[in-house]
């Protein structure tokens, strides 16, 4: 049983050696894996390099896109204030409008009056003519 035992040790050794032995990556497996990372690697650092573009165009974008809108609040400010003073102007020209219609309102009372006592006036003078245009309603002057 001793050379039975020495055998199977043996069988078994070889079969060890060979299963390790047939284990290995063949050279063209390795060579296509290699090129394969590479490949990857040059992806990889491309990819990079447009990572790196595009956070170089982003950070540009975000200042043009500060400096506009500084420019749109300083032109909505502007834009505020013309529209205040716009609107004082026309509250002040309301008043104005409100102030002569109410004066032109007197006047035409006054005038009404003035009619009223003029009509009065030709009664009382018994149907005198009242000056027409061509004759001056002015005395003339004696040299």
């Amino acid at each position: 049983m001793k050379k039975f035992g020495q055998v199977l040790i043996c069988v078994f050794v070889v079969f060890a050696l060979v299963a390790l032995v047939g284990c290995g990556v063949s050279k063209e497996d390795h060579e296509k894996a290699v090129s394969d990372l590479n490949k990857v690697k040059a992806d990889l650092e491309k990819s990079a390099a447009e990572l790196n573009k595009a956070k170089a165009d982003l950070a540009q974008a975000n200042s043009k896109t500060a400096a506009l809108e500084k420019t749109l609040n300083k032109v909505n400010r502007e834009g505020e204030e013309k529209v205040a003073a716009a609107q004082k102007q026309c509250g002040d020209a309301q008043a104005k409008v409100d102030s002569l219609t109410k004066e032109n309102a007197e006047l035409k009372g006054m005038m009404d009056k003035l009619k009223a006592q003029i009509a009065e006036l030709q009664k009382k003078v018994g149907g005198a003519q009242v000056p027409g245009k061509s004759v001056p309603s002015v005395p003339a002057k004696k040299p």
